[in-house]
């Protein structure tokens, strides 16, 4: 049965790859009602419901992924991501703190540290997160935090998300300084 579900997954992402973002929903809903024991497609689900700002429903996945597996791998980023979205940078600074806690170093975490010491104004701090994820790649992404970034405050402003010191970030990340 757990290759049904890494099939629907799969099949979702590809979906979400696309931009076939109502297919990627449908998908991982179908996940979630043939396997309502898994956080997998509940958080799959929350991360194309950002994308669609949807951001209360994304935390309501999130939450019940969380009842369901409290230490499901990278839950914890998710958290800290829709907090951004919500606008609440200091729930995403403790997900995030959370998140480094139960998974030391974790790209992702990591991230979402320097977004939300970024949303919070810290920016010396926020400076020194990026640029020590710049040139790091993401070992299951293949994606360096520079691109992981920037493709982050892209989704971030197109939702309507913005702070001050975004455009500085975007250039030390954009121009590789």
């Amino acid at each position: 049965m757990a290759d049904d579900l890494d099939a629907l997954v799969r099949r979702g992402r590809a979906h979400r790859g696309a931009g076939e973002l109502d297919e990627a929903l449908a998908i991982f809903t179908l996940a979630h009602e043939r396997f309502p024991a898994a956080a997998r497609p509940l958080c799959e689900r929350g991360a194309v419901l950002l994308l669609v700002h949807r951001f209360d429903d994304a935390l309501a996945d999130y939450r019940a992924a969380e009842a369901l597996d409290p230490a499901y791998p990278g839950l914890q980023s998710y958290f800290a991501e829709v907090w951004l979205y919500l606008r609440r940078p200091d729930e995403a600074l403790a997900a995030a703190g959370r998140g480094l806690r139960a998974e030391p170093g974790d790209m992702m975490h990591r991230v979402n540290l320097a977004h939300a010491l970024l949303f919070l104004g810290r920016h010396e701090a926020a400076d020194a997160e990026y640029r020590s994820l710049r040139g790091e790649v993401h070992p299951a992404k293949g994606r360096t935090g520079a691109e992981i970034v920037l493709e982050d405050l892209r989704l971030l402003r197109s939702a309507g998300v913005t702070c001050d010191g975004m455009d500085a970030v975007e250039r030390l990340l954009s121009a590789g300084g």
